[in-house]
């Protein structure tokens, strides 16, 4: 956290989606004041894929990989 906005303050957040192997995905966050392009906060945080039934890491399933694959694609048809 970067400076603490104000609750009229309208905020644009930036997301980003990596793969860093089959079982961990990455969310970048950016949150920046839409007035005056003040950066707020930024970040990261790291997804693991575990096996419910001991906890061990498995491989994120087939549809969850092509969507973060595909994440930048979706939010550019989205801006059109």
């Amino acid at each position: 956290m970067h400076s603490y906005p104000s609750t009229e303050e309208l905020l644009r957040i930036g997301i980003d989606v990596g793969i860093e192997n089959p079982r961990r995905i990455r969310y970048v966050f950016e949150m920046r004041d839409v007035a005056d392009e003040r950066r707020v906060a930024h970040g990261f945080v790291r997804v693991g894929c575990v096996s419910l039934a001991d906890f061990t890491p498995r491989d994120f399933p087939a549809d969850v990989l092509t969507f973060a694959r595909r994440i930048h694609e979706l939010a550019a048809d989205q801006t059109e």
